[in-house]
């Protein structure tokens, strides 16, 4: 059996400067390729029968009052990261702004 892969995210709540409760919820992608349908979302329907589908979204409507998608570009030459995290990707962390 084939294991999904492990989700990572960053969730911030905003205190200042829009109405409230507002919380970002950052998923990094390395391509937008990665927002295509794939395998995750395959398996996930497959696990979802049509009760669970029910259940799940009268979570959704009652968790969440709206939801934006942004699309958002990191440009490494107007960030500071720490050398520890650059590290990672130290080619990345050291091109040009553009």
């Amino acid at each position: 059996m084939s294991r999904l892969p492990r989700p990572t995210w960053a969730t911030y709540q905003v205190t200042h400067g829009m109405p409230g409760p507002v919380f970002l919820v950052i998923i990094p992608r390395t391509s937008l390729g990665e927002l295509d349908p794939g395998l995750g979302e395959q398996a996930v329907g497959k696990a979802m029968t049509p009760s669970r589908v029910g259940v799940f979204n009268q979570l959704a409507t009652n968790a969440f009052l709206s939801i934006e998608n942004k699309l958002f570009r990191l440009r490494p030459g107007m960030s500071n990261p720490s050398p520890e995290f650059s590290a990672g990707d130290p080619d990345f962390w050291r091109m040009p702004p553009d």
